[in-house]
């Protein structure tokens, strides 16, 4: 019946009484269904369109589900969209189809129990055919577990399958994963994510270290959801450690263990060579040469490196070895240049002390200085012990001999020396040797032909050798301001450049720097052996003129060959450990006080315990976000505040949390930052320096001249 009456809307197009006829002749030989006769009559209203089986069997789903009266909105919508469908194809009318359609849809039950066979097999089991119920399965929401923390070290690859942190019920669902950064959608350059399978990947560099929080959805094709997060660090390349060791011949034959680790973990496998260098341990005899791989699986920091010891009768000194790493053969280190200490102790070591016994050798920063070329060394050893001396740095111990007493003490004079090699810094090694055991000790001495003077400062005190005999105009110069030193402040320090000082007093009254009055400046005396290295003292001059040194002076924290071109003239060098002082005065917190001070030489001063941006300048002002200009209400700013001038930067300012430098001041109500403001801020207060007291200040309280030169000594 359902053919018969769609009929003539898949036939051929041949000719209209044919097909009129033979859709007749079904119709007479088909059972009566409800009333069939006026759907006979429709057929003879066909355009004799061909209509595709495609077509029929969606009106068959159409009527094998509607309920005639409970129709859903879209049964009513597909209702309406198959008669379109049906009118564009036959050319009847909507109402024409419509009124076909709504009887199919009437006697449906009739149909499906007669024809429903012969149905099915044209157009497929219905919708609800396979377990004779008509409701789809029920979604199941995909669950979310927790993902470990992660750790992944910059310039090594990351890969996380975050789809193995879900679950889903349901077996031919799909999921799609979605993920934050941070609780941004965004993720950083370096990272990428696979919405489909759930992959985050990527390299990291040396400007992505942090810890983030990723998230990550998952989402089934029904729309539901589930979500986890994990906490994502991004870290440097480990150092490698390796820690010292020690073992006790009297234990006899054994393993010697060192603690070899990393500092921090790593997200990939490293691969480490141990060897073991000889130093006075001596592989073969004291110890067995070692050659190890030690490998950290990710995430482990710490393992063991073992080296056989040997044992011998010898009465001997301690002797040691070194571990060091000989490649770096899987993964990335930021440093394997460390090394470990392996120290044999032996029964019957020499006893040896040694001093020096002159009135003229003075302590200075971690070494003894002389303005004397000669040095008397007295100690104590095993008595008939024969006592050498080795300096030079050539490690040949024949530069004093003498032999201990039956007391087993001795005394020997040493020559020092004083070159452009060792800028007066004597190595001196003294050894004690009875029959095959020896022991070595050590001591450093300066000797010194220029005049030694020694700073003393807040932050600690340093020594100085003078450059008498290169630079005599200079040093006459700066020995002449020793008295106004006293009280004067490093009013300048630049870390990675140098500390400068000797142009400022602290006032106690004013509690602010004035000049130091000067005297005739002195000609330049630089020379080409005297370069402006670390440690050096130099001269501070006026900019374009190289004969201008007064009281300023500087000392360079490191290499500035290129003060050479000026030149600037190199006339003393800090002694011994002294530039540890020199250094923390220069990583001491620098400030810009310029304005604050009334001048532009106080762009970096350093302070100590000093708290910036403690006052605000009068009145109130303003600031759109993204300019530069900033305008005030009541404000004073030619009088309160400093332009920048050069390369010198002006006065520090605050507003609204953001710093910046004043660039220049148009008048008492605007002026002009060196960058533009972030966020702009409207009627707020503007925050400057305010004046440090004398404790903030790095002062130096006295220049001590502690040898003369050795040419006023002679």
């Amino acid at each position: 019946m359902f053919l018969s009456v769609w009929l003539p809307f898949i036939s051929p197009r041949k000719s209209r009484l044919g097909t009129q006829r033979r859709s007749q002749q079904l119709y007479r030989n088909a059972p009566s269904i409800g009333t069939v006769e006026h759907l006979e009559d429709r057929t003879l209203l066909t355009n004799f369109f061909g209509l595709e089986g495609g077509f029929l069997a969606d009106v068959y789903d159409h009527i094998s589900t509607v309920e005639r009266g409970n129709e859903t909105t879209e049964q009513q919508a597909s209702h309406q969209s198959l008669i379109e469908t049906a009118s564009g194809l036959t050319g009847f009318s909507h109402s024409e189809v419509g009124s076909v359609l709504d009887d199919l849809e009437k006697y449906y039950s009739k149909i499906e129990a007669r024809y429903g066979d012969v149905l099915r097999t044209i157009f497929g089991e219905r919708p609800d055919d396979d377990d004779g119920s008509s409701e789809s399965p029920e979604n199941t929401a995909p669950e979310a577990i927790d993902i470990s923390d992660q750790v992944v070290t910059i310039q090594t690859d990351f890969s996380l399958d975050t789809s193995t942190a879900f679950e889903d019920a349901d077996e031919d669902d799909t999921l799609t994963f979605e993920v934050t950064w941070d609780d941004a959608p965004t993720l950083p350059n370096w990272a990428n994510f696979d919405t489909d399978t759930g992959i985050l990947s990527g390299t990291p560099g040396t400007a992505d270290l942090g810890q983030f929080t990723v998230g990550v959805t998952a989402t089934d094709e029904a729309g539901e959801s589930a979500s986890t997060s994990f906490s994502l660090t991004v870290q440097v390349s480990p150092n490698v450690v390796i820690g010292d060791a020690t073992y006790n011949e009297e234990d006899g034959a054994g393993n010697m263990t060192f603690d070899v680790s990393l500092d921090s973990a790593a997200s990939e496998r490293i691969t480490l060579t141990l060897s073991t260098v000889d130093g006075t341990a001596v592989a073969g005899s004291d110890y067995t040469s070692t050659t190890t791989q030690v490998t950290f699986e990710a995430g482990e920091v710490s393992k063991t490196f073992s080296v056989p010891v040997l044992s011998d009768d010898v009465p001997e000194l301690s002797e040691s070895f070194t571990v060091v790493v000989d490649s770096v053969d899987e993964g990335t280190v930021a440093d394997s240049s460390d090394t470990g200490t392996g120290t044999i102790t032996n029964d019957d070591p020499v006893a040896l002390s040694i001093e020096v016994d002159d009135d003229s050798v003075i302590e200075s920063n971690n070494i003894l200085v002389t303005n004397k070329p000669t040095v008397t060394i007295r100690g104590n050893t095993q008595p008939g012990s024969t006592v050498t001396v080795a300096k030079d740095n050539d490690g040949v111990f024949n530069d004093g001999t003498t032999n201990a007493d039956a007391d087993g003490n001795f005394q020997l004079e040493v020559p020092l020396s004083h070159t452009d090699a060792n800028l007066g810094v004597n190595n001196l090694f003294v050894r004690s040797t009875l029959g095959e055991v020896s022991k070595t000790e050590s001591l450093d001495i300066h000797y010194s032909i220029g005049t030694v003077v020694r700073i003393e400062s807040n932050l600690g005190d340093f020594d100085i050798e003078l450059l008498d005999d290169d630079a005599p105009k200079s040093v006459e110069n700066f020995k002449s301001y020793f008295a106004a030193y006293a009280g004067s402040t490093i009013h300048r320090a630049i870390d990675g450049f140098i500390i400068q000082g000797g142009g400022f007093d602290f006032d106690a009254t004013t509690q602010g720097l004035v000049s130091i009055p000067t005297n005739d400046p002195v000609e330049n005396e630089f020379i080409a052996k005297n370069s402006n290295v670390r440690g050096t003292l130099s001269t501070a001059l006026q900019s374009g003129n190289i004969d201008s040194f007064s009281s300023g002076w500087f000392i360079n924290t490191v290499d500035n060959l290129f003060l050479d071109n000026v030149p600037h003239t190199v006339f003393g060098r800090v002694i011994g450990d002294g530039m540890d002082v020199v250094d923390a005065i220069s990583n001491a917190d620098s400030i810009n006080l310029n304005g604050v001070y009334d001048g532009t030489a106080f762009a970096t001063v350093p302070l100590v315990n000093y708290t910036p941006f403690t006052d605000s300048i009068d009145g109130l002002v303003s600031i759109v976000a993204g300019s530069t200009t900033l305008t005030g209400v009541n404000t004073q700013f030619l009088t309160q505040l400093q332009n920048s001038f050069g390369s010198i930067p002006g006065s520090a300012i605050r507003i609204a949390g953001e710093e910046f430098v004043v660039a220049s001041v148009v008048s008492d109500t605007e002026l002009r930052l060196n960058q533009a403001h972030t966020a702009g801020a409207t009627n707020v207060e503007a925050d400057i320096h305010a004046l440090p007291s004398e404790e903030n200040l790095v002062l130096i309280s006295q220049f001590d001249i502690l040898l003369a030169s050795a040419a006023n000594q002679a």
